[in-house]
């Protein structure tokens, strides 16, 4: 396996999670109330601690223990309930009165009536509230059999405006839909707009993972069109609407043999690409996932860490890894990742949380 160099660090990098998606430009857009500010040519990447000095970092030895569940207030339940897709940004120093903010979709009992995007708050990553002012969730659809929202991911844009994208499916219709919405106060957020809209007879983008870096938007996603699933990535111009290219395939190295991506995240440190693969066994909808690290020198080209970086199992929590993101930190003086991941606990319903857990190098 390659190694990604880690360079150093007292770098002053824009914080937080980043998402990928789309395909094309949109037919339409709808109407904003808040017009997201003009593009500029800053790199967004993602907060490295002071004090990490040069090193490599090898995927095949990152590891760490099953997370910590934390309670995350939805529109469904206020007091903490279940949900996932996590992404989670984080702005050192704080941005507007918190250092961590995070999206995700509640999904009570794999319920998708309530897979909607909602935006929390945080000073420590671990105590969650809803900011004072902000109505959960940002978009509401119907569910199944109707259109359903799923797979947020949340980055700081240019001009330090926080940019929430989601997936909308529209089965009736055949189409998935990629929207965004911004905000400069993490309360107040913008009429969405959306920026690409695919036939599900051609493709269909899971959990995009947007990037803003030189300028323009950049995207990776699992095209589950293909099988087995395909990592893909897009570039795109400095407006999410902008348009996008054609999608190219994405190497992330060798899976088991019964194993395709299902979910991912992917952000950049200090120049280098790393992130967290979600994979499951073929044609399973996410069955028996794992959560793999990768990380590459450029777009297109990464591997793996082989098998997953935390247990899949843990008693009364998850049996099933599923979507994450992570920032680069210190536990105990020693240098590594924090990750929130979402898991399932397979059951009648099922059910979903959200933990958090802390990977390191070994």
């Amino acid at each position: 396996m390659k190694k990604a160099s880690l360079r150093g660090l007292a770098a002053t990098v824009a914080a937080g999670a980043i998402a990928v998606l789309a395909i094309s430009a949109p037919s339409h857009a709808l109407p904003d109330t808040q017009t997201p500010p003009e593009a500029d040519t800053e790199s967004t990447v993602e907060q490295w601690p002071p004090g990490l000095t040069e090193r490599d970092v090898d995927p095949d030895s990152v590891r760490g223990p099953s997370g910590r569940k934390i309670s995350i207030p939805t529109h469904r339940s206020p007091e903490g309930g279940q949900t996932t897709h996590p992404s989670v940004v984080r702005v050192p120093g704080g941005w507007n009165g918190f250092e961590y903010w995070m999206a995700h979709t509640p999904y009570p009992g794999g319920d998708d009536r309530y897979e909607d995007p909602n935006i929390v708050a945080s000073h420590d990553g671990i105590a969650w509230s809803t900011p004072r002012g902000l109505r959960n969730p940002i978009d509401d659809r119907p569910g199944s059999p109707g259109p359903y929202n799923s797979d947020v991911d949340l980055r700081m844009g240019p001009s330090d405006t926080m940019y929430l994208f989601w997936r909308t499916l529209m089965p009736e219709q055949r189409q998935e839909r990629l929207y965004y919405s911004t905000s400069t106060d993490g309360v107040t957020w913008s009429a969405k707009k959306e920026f690409m809209r695919n036939d599900m007879s051609v493709r269909r983008l899971l959990s995009p993972s947007l990037l803003y870096e030189n300028g323009r938007w950049v995207m990776w996603a699992v095209d589950m069109k293909p099988s087995p699933n395909r990592v893909v990535y897009l570039k795109g111009g400095p407006r999410p609407e902008s348009g996008w290219s054609s999608p190219a395939r994405v190497d992330v190295g060798e899976l088991r043999e019964d194993r395709e991506p299902w979910h991912l995240w992917i952000g950049k440190f200090d120049g280098e690409y790393l992130g967290l693969l979600n994979d499951s066994t073929r044609s399973t909808t996410g069955h028996d996932g794992d959560l793999l690290f990768i990380a590459g020198n450029g777009h297109r080209d990464f591997d793996n860490s082989g098998r997953s970086i935390i247990p899949r199992f843990q008693a009364g929590r998850h049996d099933h890894l599923y979507r994450a993101s992570m920032i680069a930190d210190f536990q105990n003086g020693r240098p590594g990742y924090r990750v929130w991941y979402s898991a399932r606990l397979e059951g009648e319903p099922d059910v979903w949380n959200v933990l958090v857990t802390f990977v390191r190098d070994r």
